[in-house]
């Protein structure tokens, strides 16, 4: 269940895979974050179901 901003480690974790994966699948596609905080990038919830949904 997405909880509102999510970064890449919190998304891989929710999913089970590696979170390279899902590095190389934001740069593939020019995915742009929607907050940084402290040098982590979260990502909203429609990119979050978008990735969930590709994987």
């Amino acid at each position: 269940m997405v909880r509102g901003w999510l970064s890449v480690p919190e998304i891989a974790k929710e999913l089970g895979i590696n979170k390279l994966r899902i590095y190389r699948y934001i740069n593939k596609n020019s995915i742009d974050y929607d907050k940084r905080l402290k040098n982590v990038n979260y990502y909203g919830e429609p990119i979050v179901k978008q990735i969930k949904e590709q994987f």
